[in-house]
């Protein structure tokens, strides 16, 4: 159709605009009437993030055609409220801690407003049933139901009062995040909401083959098709067209050969998304299909197809202490069992975008989410044959990313592209690209034998573990190691030997995703101790405790536990919601009805940082005139909070108001390599080397004191007031000068008020070979217990409970830590009982089913607070730990409430019916 002019009254002003009637309100709204704070997160109304209100109802502008509405009333999340103008429900959603990524933020928002214009206090059942269309990955649900509570309240008692925060003494408090605000009122730009004059598009080509060799590329028709402005291949990359954080093998486009569905073959770019969408249909490749191979255990076989030079293996790793074999033979009870996981998508709501430039000093530029923006800029600069200083990466505000953000594919498009054609070119991933191209959660096959005594104390483990990596290395080396040395949980044994194995196979590449190996291993573990528990009689929780770690035990890697062994505490403190539990499943099953309930038990162990390897942080700061700290760290904020909680840090170390820090992140430019957002270590690490920076800035400070004031001065004072800022010496008003004077003074005497810290882990050197040393400088632990129901008849399986106690150190922001927790407990029930992605089927929401707010069950977070030596305030990172046991124990409590055993995620409910 052609091109008609629409009228619709558009957050209360009328608004023309000339478009084709068929084309999507989403479109239209983003890119005709520039309004981003709708979102596009699936193309396919499968999960509500492009929610706004038509005269009143939720509708979803992904699937309503402009044209249709023409004359009606539409509201979007700008139209609501703004930043200084907040609207109730947005201020709900800021003060109960429902926003995280906050891609999700605005469709919430809205189908709230609609629920509360109709019912000002929904019940619970209302709410889920309102809210259950609309998906969120990071949260859990459950702060985004205490913000729609507190908003029913805040709108029917006007009396209600908002939420007041501290300015000073800020750690501890529950501090909204810093971008909140913006996340709220839509305003939050993240890489797709970008546009650039002279903008192009950009598209992949890709392979529709498992394994081929590529005889030919075609692009003569693509050329000629009209908007085309270039044709990328293999042979446009100057550098080695390779990139990997281990091992460098992951080709930005192939050139040779194919290794899996979706390898990218070519880059077509146009003036227009259609245009770019019809061009690269026209691409012609020539493959040669070849032999190929997705198990795992078959691609070691001699006989299986080759992927790599070196062969199939991609990674090995091993760990031995004491003596297996005379472990089992001095052991009076073996179990041996295999285990099953498959892969995992993280499904994070925002899709993979970003737009790359040329800045005005000739860098190219690359803006778009990423978990690692110096690693990003590393890798873009040796792929195509760039200095590193001629390459800057830019954070967008980043919609989830559980490790999935980690690779940086589109990175390296966006830079070629850009850096040939010397314009803006942005890549927006459709969903089904994403899922079908980005990496995965790795399967593991677990063999596990563990021998004990028969008063439950643990004598030998051996373990045979084998991981699908897929088509690349990317994270897998890491993913092993880590698997490796957590396969024994938190459990000391005196005699281990342990092997993990990375396989490639023609799949998606397997990479980081929450717990980075360590659910997959916990699995394994947690269920064998309660079959242990069963066979000697021995109740599940006695078992655990009576083989869990002290800080008197030596880890099989030969060094002593650091810090705070919390393991033993998070036991007691859960043990009393276990036992009763316990007493009201067994009252529920004396009901003679076929739903049996179940309760399970799990535990685990998880190091800080990045396993064996350095990532040393650092961080700039610096005084400036108006009285502000600022705060220049490296560190990409997911919508986890770290920039909030290292905020809080940065005040309460320095003694200043929460207000006066101003913390920037996300300019590989401006911005120092704190390392990656990865393995729970930002809060650890880099509120660590905060506190180490502002020690120098406040010595600079003192050192510059006796010039300013002309006397000798001990101690300095910053006082913030209504009547200003001041700084004063040895607590001597009468001397004080405004922070401005000072700092004005300072710079004129030639002392910039500024200083650097770096912290490396200082951990004891790391062998990989041999795996001993010391891998990680702190640990946490956890405990969960789940309650489920079974319906026997039909198999259905609802998680009734979770009850979580996590070791946190010291919690800087208590909402923000409940939220992680609860997140990650959330994406572990999607693990355990339905996700799976089934390369080559899965490519939307419909086919990976997330948990939805209508399977939220009743979460209690008990957070076990105990300072860490030698962390900043006491603080450990808790981000990933949380999901290690959750599978295992709701798989324990099925096994309690049916005695039907699972030995593969997720499980098969057929196996539940009662025929």
């Amino acid at each position: 159709m052609g091109r008609e002019k629409i009228t619709l009254k558009l957050n209360g002003v009328y608004r023309t605009v000339e478009v084709d009637p068929d084309k999507s309100l989403l479109e239209a709204l983003r890119e005709d009437l520039r309004l981003t704070g709708t979102k596009r997160g699936c193309d396919g109304g499968q999960c509500g993030a492009c929610t706004v209100l038509v005269n009143g109802e939720p509708r979803l502008s992904c699937s309503t055609a402009i044209g249709k509405i023409a004359g009606q009333e539409v509201m979007t999340i700008e139209g609501l409220g703004t930043p200084e103008n907040r609207h109730p429900i947005q201020e709900a959603f800021i003060e109960a801690g429902a926003i995280q990524c906050g891609f999700c933020t605005p469709g919430m928002i809205l189908k709230t407003k609609a629920l509360l214009d109709k019912n000002p206090t929904p019940s619970m059942g209302e709410i889920k049933k309102t809210l259950t269309p609309n998906l969120c990955r990071c949260t859990g649900y459950v702060k985004i139901i205490d913000a729609i509570r507190l908003a029913s309240k805040r709108l029917t008692e006007p009396s209600a009062l908002s939420e007041v925060y501290p300015e000073q003494n800020v750690v501890g408090e529950n501090i909204p995040m810093l971008d909140a605000v913006e996340k709220a009122t839509g305003l939050a730009n993240y890489a797709d909401d970008l546009l650039f004059p002279d903008m192009l598009y950009g598209k992949v080509v890709r392979s529709p083959y498992a394994h081929a060799e590529i005889l030919g590329i075609d692009i003569t028709s693509a050329s000629a098709m009209p908007g085309v402005r270039a044709i990328f291949t293999a042979e446009d990359v100057a550098g080695p067209n390779l990139y990997g954080k281990f091992v460098k093998d992951w080709p930005v486009l192939c050139r040779d050969r194919v290794l899996f569905v979706g390898d990218p073959v070519a880059l077509v770019v146009a003036d227009t998304e259609r245009q770019v969408a019809e061009a690269s249909a026209q691409v012609r490749v020539n493959y040669r299909p070849l032999p190929a191979v997705f198990d795992a255990t078959k691609a070691v076989l001699e006989t299986a197809p080759k992927l790599h030079p070196g062969g199939n293996i991609c990674s090995e790793k091993k760990i031995f202490n004491g003596d297996a074999e005379t472990g089992f033979k001095e052991s009076e009870y073996v179990l041996q069992q295999t285990y099953m996981t498959h892969f995992a998508e993280h499904a994070y709501m925002e899709p993979e975008a970003g737009v790359g430039y040329i800045d005005e000093e000739g860098r190219v530029v690359v803006a778009a989410g990423t978990q690692m923006p110096h690693f990003a800029q590393s890798d873009i600069a040796y792929c195509l044959g760039l200095e590193k200083s001629r390459v800057r990466v830019i954070q967008t505000k980043t919609g989830g990313g559980f490790g999935g953000k980690h690779d940086i594919a589109i990175h390296c498009l966006l830079a070629l592209a850009a850096w040939k054609l010397r314009r803006p070119v942005k890549i927006r991933y459709s969903r089904k690209e994403s899922m079908a191209t980005t990496c995965k959660r790795h399967p593991f096959w677990m063999d596990l034998k563990v021998g004990v005594k028969k008063d439950g104390r643990l004598c030998a483990i051996q373990a045979n573990y084998i991981a699908n990596t897929g088509a690349y290395t990317g994270s897998g080396p890491g993913v092993f190691t880590r698997a490796l040395l957590h396969a024994p949980g938190p459990y000391y044994f005196p005699h281990l030997a342990i092997s993990v194995t990375g396989v490639f196979t023609n799949n998606p590449t397997s990479g980081g995703m929450r717990g980075f190996g360590v659910p997959q291993v916990a699995f394994a573990m947690e269920s064998h101790m309660d079959q242990l528990a069963k066979e000697l009689g021995i109740d599940p929780w006695e078992l655990r405790y009576k083989n869990a770690y002290t800080s008197e035990h030596i880890l099989p890697t030969g060094h002593r536990l650091p810090g705070n062994v919390e393991i033993r505490r998070c036991l007691e403190v859960i043990k009393s919601h276990f036992d009763a539990m316990k007493a009201d499943v067994t009252k529920k099953n004396k009901d003679a009805s076929s739903v049996r309930h179940g309760v399970g038990l799990a535990a685990t162990i998880y190091g800080i940082g990045i396993s064996g390897l350095q990532f040393p942080g650092r961080v700039l700061v610096s005084l400036e005139e108006e009285g502000t700290l600022v705060v220049r760290a490296g560190v990409a904020d997911l919508g986890q909070g770290s920039l909030t909680g290292l905020a809080q840090i940065a005040a309460d170390e320095f003694g200043i108001p929460f207000r006066k820090v101003k913390i920037f992140s996300t300019d590989t430019l401006t911005e120092p390599d704190s390392g990656p957002t990865a393995a729970s270590r930002q809060i650890f690490f880099t509120g660590k080397v905060i506190c180490g920076a502002l020690k120098k800035l406040k010595k600079a400070i003192l050192d510059v004191a006796p010039q300013i004031f002309e006397r000798k001065v001990e101690k300095i004072t910053l006082a913030y007031t209504a009547e200003g800022d001041f700084i004063f010496p040895d607590e001597d008003r009468g001397f004080s000068i405004p922070i401005y004077d000072f700092v004005s003074m300072a710079r004129k005497r030639g002392m910039i008020l500024k200083a650097e810290d770096v912290y490396d882990p200082g951990i004891t050197y790391y062998d990989h070979k041999t795996a001993k040393g010391q891998p990680y400088p702190a640990y946490t632990y956890a405990t969960q217990v789940a309650e489920i129901s079974v319906d026997e008849k039909t198999g259905k399986i609802d998680v009734l409970k979770v009850v979580v106690a996590q070791d946190v150190g010291r919690a800087i922001n208590p909402k923000m830590v409940e939220g992680q927790l609860e997140g990650s407990i959330l994406m572990g029930m999607g693990w355990a009982l339905k996700e799976k992605f089934v390369p080559g089927k899965t490519e939307s929401f419909t086919t990976y089913p997330i948990p939805r707010i209508k399977e939220v069950p009743e979460i209690i977070t008990i957070l076990v607070e105990n300072d860490e030596p030698g962390a900043p305030f006491g603080a450990k990172g808790v981000a990933e730990a949380t999901i290690v046991p959750t599978a295992a124990a709701i798989v324990n409590a099925i096994a309690d409430a049916t005695g039907v055993r699972f030995y593969e995620i997720p499980v098969d409910t057929t196996r539940l019916i009662r025929r």
